[in-house]
C-alpha cells in the first residue's frame, strides 16, 4: 500500500479505506489523505477516542445511500473529535442522508452513563436535515457532549415535519 491509492493514515500506517482505520482504531488520530466515501455508516464505539483530520478532504455518503440518520455515529462510551479543514456530507444526491454526524443512535446501546462525545474545531458539517443529531440529554438519546470550537455546522433541505437545523 503506498499513498497513492492510500484513503487514511493511521498511527504512522497507511490504510487503503477509512473502514479499515477505523476497524482497528482505540485512541487515534485518522488522517486523510484523499475523499473517503462511505457505502455505510462509519460508527464509534464505546472505548474509541477517535480524531478525525480532514486534511483538506471530504468524507462524502454513496450517491444513492439511504440513512435515516447520521454518515458518522458516535455511540455512548465513544468520543469523536473533528479537526482540520474539510467536509463530511451528510447527504447524497439520489439518495438521503439525515445527519452529518448523530450521537447513540444505537437503540441496544443503553449505558447512558457513558456519554457519546463529540468535538468540532474545524471542517465543515452538512446534513439533510441536521449537520449534528442527538445533543442533550433526552430520554431517546441518552447522556451526549457537544463541544464546538470552530468549523461550519448546516442542515441544507427541509424534508422532515420537524423542519431542519445545523444542531439538533
Amino acid at each position: 500500500m503506498n499513498l497513492f491509492n492510500a484513503e487514511v493514515i493511521m498511527n504512522n500506517k497507511i490504510y487503503g479505506t477509512f473502514e479499515e482505520a477505523l476497524a482497528e482504531a482505540t485512541v487515534s488520530t485518522i488522517k486523510l489523505v484523499h475523499d473517503v466515501i462511505l457505502e455505510k455508516q462509519a460508527v464509534i464505539q464505546d472505548g474509541q477516542i477517535i480524531t478525525i483530520d480532514l486534511n483538506g478532504h471530504n468524507i462524502i455518503a454513496t450517491e444513492d445511500m439511504v440513512l435515516t440518520s447520521g454518515l458518522l455515529a458516535v455511540h455512548h462510551g465513544g468520543s469523536l473529535i473533528i479537526k482540520g479543514q474539510g467536509t463530511i456530507y451528510g447527504c447524497a444526491p439520489s439518495g438521503l442522508v439525515y445527519a452529518g454526524i448523530v450521537l447513540t443512535v444505537d437503540k441496544t446501546d443503553n449505558d447512558s452513563s457513558k456519554p457519546a462525545r463529540l468535538t468540532i474545531n474545524g471542517g465543515h458539517i452538512i446534513g439533510e436535515c441536521y449537520g449534528i443529531s442527538g445533543n442533550g440529554t433526552d430520554a431517546t438519546r441518552g447522556n451526549t457532549e457537544l463541544i464546538i470550537n470552530g468549523g461550519t455546522i448546516e442542515a441544507i433541505g427541509n424534508i422532515t415535519t420537524e423542519g431542519n437545523a445545523g444542531i439538533y
